[in-house]
């Protein structure tokens, strides 16, 4: 068990643990300290070392010190451990040193008492804590460390606008501002290239006012939320605006930040807020049968209001406004392995224009959230995609236990990542074989899928099943590694690390190959900069962007992996970070299982989720998964955003088009490795026949039963 041992009477220090693979916890020196500090100091002081490292307290402390230590302790809501008396310095060492036996120590809380030097010595450890006057907000800094530094530089750019501020987790600002105020803030935040512009989340409250929380504005009746959410490494701030919901309208950033075309047009299309200067406001997500007029992400939705209007179909290939040729891929096309629609307009064989549509594997799994469990959405979320099936999940179960104030045993987090890790294999695979064969390379399709059923084996092995492995439960994990198990997977990986050798230096030598690769669809950093790409799209282009590293979760914490990047930034590149990347995977999965922590699978998790809101990101296979998931106190979700990396993605297809030659677009699609079904938000099935949840639910009973 993690703990801090806590030691108050008006002076606050606090040490990190630093954990190294197959070594000792390496406790490192601090040297913060306050005198006096005023309660609502020390309550704030508690809350963030109980948020941030997850630990239970160890009273050991006079007892004249009891009362205000109690007092402190239960304002900050922190966890409880044992209570123990020491009276004298030699009580206190000798203390020390028994507790070390018992516990895991991940910081603490120390006073002087009446010597001039507290020294608290944990073993190997010796922490000599000195006195000196030093203010509160020098505190925060250093708990926090580049992670203060980011949230205050946010908070110094957007206070001129900021009606309201709240920080409702370490790693969060929340910034509410006016409508009118949107683009100036968003300017501010560009300008100093304060992070990207991770997603947008439209809210539809649908009740009365009431009281908000602390630190944002009361929302009025009849008002839509729209939610801009900025990341920088670990830090998330979020800009909070509201509409009208009777004429809901908020001035579109893609001005700004042209990344932000897709996320505005599904917000758009979603919950009805018309975004004034929006470039493409074209129909991204729903069909063009589809009614003015009806939003599925709205509270008032009602799938008897869909009445599917008729839609004239072109004739020909040419755009009826501008007169080009327009060469249509998709939906139904050997290029795509999914449904998706991409236009192309071209002068000759010269791509001219590109633009795109999506929505057609559409099951309206973000409106379903609403209207079951915490539990059963797991499962629900998990089929969003099938080749990233484990990642979903794991980003969802990560935010529901944060909202519990859950975290799960350090054994379930090494599963989950081990899990991820095999998911990734296999989806590089997957993609290796796919990008092969767009490039007509059969024999480097046909071995790299024969490979990856190794893979896949090992996953049934494992998990019972070759996708959707569900893996994951709130609070933990359901399945436990054997030795067995763990012997089947170091065989697979030898072999699968031999034979990825051989391919990195397949895609790096084949001059065949190299013509449809090298030099081809190159992203420069700063565009991938500009167009908000993530994953290994952003690390081809040289750009340092992963959340294993960046934001450690779960077990990476425990269990790192290194940035793989390139600087080209073209086809080629992306070929050798995916590839590259499958040796992180061997290493970190080897690592897993020769030091695979021991303990339970799973904690406790409540069936009633405190209300509140959370951002959970994990870098998927393809980049960046984005969850916002809000509460309102019961037993199903209020909220559950999901962004997928591909969607992300998209946008830099779309400007890297230009300019290529058409035989090219097969190779560009196949590079940002696209995941269509990743993108659903809507209900509407069988033409003109609308189902609500309850009856494909009944369906599908009905159809297993045969």
């Amino acid at each position: 068990m993690k703990a801090v041992l806590v030691f108050i009477d008006g002076i606050l220090a606090d040490w990190r643990q630093r954990q190294h693979l197959g070594g000792m916890p390496d406790f490192y020196k601090r040297e913060v300290v306050m005198k006096d500090m005023p309660v609502a100091g020390a309550v704030g002081c508690m809350q963030e070392l109980a948020q941030r490292y997850q630990l239970v307290y160890i009273g050991a402390r006079p007892e004249s010190a009891q009362a205000v230590t109690e007092e402190w302790l239960q304002a900050a809501h922190f966890p409880k451990g044992p209570v123990y008396t020491a009276r004298t310095h030699a009580d206190r060492l000798v203390l020390a040193r028994q507790l070390k036996d018992q516990f895991e120590f991940a910081g603490g809380i120390g006073t002087r008492w009446n010597d001039n030097q507290l020294h608290l010595e944990l073993g190997c450890l010796s922490i000599i804590l000195k006195e000196f006057e030093i203010e509160w907000d020098t505190v925060r800094r250093y708990l926090l460390g580049k992670e203060y530094t980011a949230l205050q530089t946010a908070l110094t750019l957007l206070t001129p606008w900021a009606k309201a501020t709240s920080q409702p987790e370490t790693n969060r600002l929340d910034v509410t501002i006016e409508a009118n105020d949107l683009i100036p803030a968003v300017k501010a935040i560009h300008a100093s290239h304060w992070g990207y512009l991770a997603a947008i989340t439209g809210l539809d409250p649908a009740t009365p006012a009431k009281p908000a929380p602390a630190g944002q504005t009361a929302v009025a009746e009849g008002t839509l939320q729209a939610l801009y959410h900025f990341c920088a490494g670990a830090i998330i701030v979020t800009l909070r605006t509201h509409t009208s919901r009777a004429d809901a309208r908020l001035t579109s950033i893609c001005g700004v930040i042209p990344a932000a075309s897709l996320f505005e047009r599904e917000l758009s299309e979603m919950f009805g807020i018309t975004l004034t200067g929006l470039p493409h406001p074209d129909r991204l997500l729903l069909p063009d049968e589809w009614p003015d007029g009806v939003y599925p992400l709205r509270k008032d939705f009602d799938p008897a209001q869909i009445q599917l209007k008729p839609v004239a179909v072109a004739s020909n290939g040419k755009n009826g406004k501008s007169g080009k040729f327009i060469v249509p891929i998709g939906p139904q096309h050997p290029a795509l392995k999914e449904p998706g629609h991409f236009e192309f307009e071209v002068d000759g064989e010269t791509v001219t224009g590109a633009s795109v549509r999506l929505g057609y594997v559409h099951r309206g799994i973000e409106r379903a959230t609403e209207e079951r469990n915490w539990t059963q959405n797991l499962y629900l979320l998990e089929r969003i995609c099938g080749i990233c099936s484990h990642h979903h999940a794991f980003a969802y179960a990560l935010g529901v236990e944060k909202l519990a104030g859950v975290e799960a045993p350090p054994r379930a987090q090494a599963i989950r990542e081990l899990a991820a890790g095999l998911e990734r294999i296999h989806s590089h695979l997957l993609w290796l074989g796919v990008a092969a064969h767009e490039a007509g390379f059969e024999t480097l399709f046909m071995y790299s899928w024969r490979d990856r059923e190794t893979v896949m084996d090992i996953l049934e092995a494992f998990t019972g099943n070759r996708v959707n492995y569900s893996v994951n439960v709130l609070g933990g994990v359901k399945l436990d590694m054997t030795d067995e198990i763990a012997a089947s997977i170091r065989r697979g990986l030898d072999f699968l690390e031999e034979r990825t050798h051989h391919y990195l230096k397949v895609v790096t030598t084949d001059q065949a190959f190299l013509r449809r690769t090298r030099g081809v669809g190159t992203l420069t950093k700063e565009q991938a900069e500009e167009f908000g790409v993530v994953g290994p799209m952003a690390r081809a282009s040289g750009l340092t962007r992963d959340i294993r590293v960046e934001s450690p979760y779960g077990a990476y914490k425990l269990f790192p992996i290194e940035f793989v990047m390139e600087t080209a930034g073209d086809l080629e590149a992306k070929f050798i970070v995916r590839l590259r990347e499958l040796f992180e995977s061997y290493k970190a999965i080897r690592n897993i299982l020769d030091h695979l922590p021991v303990g339970d699978l799973t904690a406790r998790m409540p069936r009633k989720i405190p209300a509140g809101e959370t951002v959970s990101r994990v870098e998927a296979p393809r980049g960046e998964l984005f969850y916002y998931i809000q509460s309102s106190g019961g037993e199903m979700p209020a909220r559950v955003k999901v962004r997928t990396p591909s969607l992300c993605n998209f946008s830099s297809v779309l400007q890297v088009a230009v300019g290529h030659q058409l035989a090219d677009m097969p190779m560009l699609l196949a590079g940002i490795d696209p995941c269509f079904s990743c993108n659903d938000r809507m209900v509407v099935i069988n033409g003109d026949e609308t189902w609500t949840w309850e009856q494909l639910r009944r369906y599908g009973i009905e159809y297993y039963k045969k």
